[in-house]
């Protein structure tokens, strides 16, 4: 590959990276592997999506309940704790609504390494697991295990770092469950995600 073509590579990829906070990985995997990195993290996206259609319904619910429960001898009184009460219920709206942003870059990182493996695979192991400490032996196992694309396997190691919590409990914790419940359950919030990937 000419000098050129290396810094096209590495131009688009910044651009990715760029959005979700300069932050990317990845591994070169073979061509033998069934499903590629957009379509499993894909699955990703669509349960993420499932858990936030129960989160709104939630979110909707308990906002009837806040306007069931003004009246007019109590709008002014209450207020303040309404406004608040208003804003608890959108909290997780809002979470859900930022990890289904870094999901979206990173789907896009992986969409790029599907269609260029040669090209972007040494650019996103040096780029990213090296320096997360992660071997290439370890992250082609534990693709080949969990069936995650890049997205996934990078969201999954930051998962681990934040919480410290070793990468085998993060990934068995994640296993039939969405991203979203995996934060919840380990009071992560998607926005501490995003500063590590600056």
């Amino acid at each position: 590959m000419d000098a050129g073509k290396r810094r096209l590579t590495g131009a688009v990829l910044a651009v990715c990276l760029a959005a979700a906070g300069g932050f990317l990985g990845g591994h070169a995997l073979s061509a033998a592997e069934k499903k590629g990195h957009f379509d499993a993290d894909s699955e990703e996206l669509t349960r993420s999506q499932a858990h936030l259609q129960t989160s709104i319904a939630t979110a909707v619910s308990s906002m009837k309940n806040i306007a069931r429960e003004t009246t007019l001898a109590n709008v002014e009184a209450t207020k303040e704790q309404r406004e608040a009460d208003i804003n608890s219920s959108l909290k997780p709206l809002q979470e859900e609504g930022l990890l289904l942003m870094l999901q979206t870059h990173l789907l896009c990182v992986d969409h790029i390494a599907d269609e260029s493996p040669e090209m972007v695979g040494p650019f996103l192991r040096a780029g990213i697991y090296d320096k997360l400490g992660v071997s290439a032996d370890e992250v082609e196992k534990r693709r080949e295990a969990t069936g995650l694309g890049h997205g996934g396997l990078i969201l999954g190691y930051l998962v681990a770092k934040q919480s410290g919590k070793p990468a085998d409990a993060v990934f068995a914790l994640k296993s039939g469950k969405s991203w979203s419940e995996v934060l919840q359950a380990m009071n992560i919030s998607a926005a501490k995600l995003g500063e590590l990937l600056k």
